[in-house]
């Protein structure tokens, strides 16, 4: 899973606490791929030149120890491959 927002040229690699508190609030349905998502969460970020994730592709790791809020904008259907520009505008938005 990756955090980002779309504006940015930085992403962080998410991972998640054993422990992890809100977890039901991250109910997407059947599939939790290709889902678009504003998230509030708390937890720990580390930053490291060797890399996070898969092929350490991320110079960046949010630990992720709660989910406050959690709320699907948009999910990739057969016909729409790509996210719709104002998903993409408003998403880290307040």
């Amino acid at each position: 899973m990756e955090l980002t927002c779309f504006k940015k040229q930085d992403a962080a690699w998410v991972e998640f606490d054993p422990e992890l508190k809100g977890r039901r609030k991250l109910n997407f349905g059947k599939s939790a791929f290709d889902n678009v998502a504003k998230v509030r969460v708390r937890g720990v970020v580390r930053g490291d030149s060797s890399g996070f994730g898969h092929s350490n592709g991320w110079r960046y790791q949010f630990a992720v120890r709660e989910i406050l809020d959690a709320k699907v904008l948009w999910k990739l259907h057969g016909s729409t491959k790509d996210i719709p520009e104002d998903i993409r505008i408003n998403a880290c938005r307040q």
